[in-house]
């Protein structure tokens, strides 16, 4: 798996959030449920996507967790980001450090182009393009069926 596991489920959180966001809060409960991930482990997930803003929570009986953006303004890349860090782009993909363009690695120029292609990909990528596609072609968001 390329991403962790923190930010495949948090971008499918936040897919869920604006295939929602007809709704004021959700619940951190209902979105574990309808997405099979572990009430904990989303929760450590939203505290990171809250404190670096792109959720916010509200306490209470009617409380939850909502977008802070527009879907429309919001990339994969955003919540990758909070998640993973940006290392898949910059470091080598053995873990070399001394791995650069004058001391490549041994996968350093085929590596090179992908991981600008992925980078691409996840920040033109927007959560609004992500919940129409999903709406249009009927995707899944839960692992198990």
């Amino acid at each position: 798996m390329l991403f962790s596991k923190a930010s495949t489920y948090g971008i499918r959180a936040v897919l869920y959030l604006t295939l929602n966001s007809n709704k004021s809060y959700i619940s951190i409960r209902e979105i574990s449920e309808a997405l099979g991930i572990s009430y904990h482990f989303l929760g450590k997930i939203f505290q990171e996507l809250t404190r670096w803003g792109v959720v916010e929570s509200y306490k209470g009986p009617n409380g939850g967790i909502r977008l802070t953006r527009e879907p429309k303004d919001l990339t994969v890349l955003d919540v990758y980001r909070v998640l993973d860090g940006l290392d898949l782009f910059k470091n080598c993909v053995f873990g070399l450090d001394k791995c650069s363009d004058a001391n490549p690695c041994p996968l350093h120029n085929q590596w090179l182009p992908v991981r600008e292609k992925i980078y691409a990909i996840l920040s033109q990528t927007n959560f609004e393009e992500l919940a129409k596609d999903t709406k249009t072609f009927n995707f899944r968001l839960k692992s198990k069926i």
